[in-house]
């Protein structure tokens, strides 16, 4: 199965609003994305954004795409795109280990923080980045649609 595809039949079952695999191959091409992917074996994969994306063929013999992450990345900051449980996985610890995977490449990349939006009805979402050393810095009124809610942003820095 294609990598686009991975993403986006996740994205169908974690958001109302998720991302078909148009929208994700779209976002292929641009070279500032880092997606990763984890199965249910334990086992992740790391890819950088840029046209061999589209080619990407992800072997899903003997085990499930458990959770992903989706961020993009400028020459100072980085943003959590997306980050996403199936919900089979929820609840045993793989929104942290995704979490720790992310620090480690904004990490490695340099980068001096990461920011993120959280829908604000999102507690235990907001309490998982707090827990990780974010701290809400404002809100956005009515940025996510279906339904309409206002977000928090929060940042971490990484230096």
């Amino acid at each position: 199965m294609n990598l686009n595809r991975v993403i986006a039949d996740m994205e169908t079952q974690c958001f109302a609003d998720g991302w078909n695999a148009d929208e994700v191959e779209e976002m292929f091409r641009y070279e500032i994305y880092r997606y990763f992917i984890f199965y249910s074996d334990g086992s992740f994969e790391y890819y950088e954004g840029g046209d061999d994306l589209w080619f990407v063929d992800v072997n899903l013999e003997n085990r499930e795409a458990a959770g992903y992450a989706i961020i993009s990345c400028t020459p100072f900051d980085a943003d959590l795109d997306r980050i996403a449980v199936m919900p089979k996985y929820r609840k045993k610890g793989y929104a942290s280990l995704i979490m720790e995977k992310v620090f480690l490449q904004v990490k490695e990349e340099k980068l001096e923080s990461i920011m993120l939006e959280v829908r604000k009805s999102n507690e235990d979402a907001i309490n998982l980045y707090k827990n990780k050393g974010f701290e809400s810095i404002s809100e956005r009124k009515a940025y996510y649609k279906n339904p309409v809610e206002d977000a928090i942003i929060m940042k971490k820095m990484m230096q």
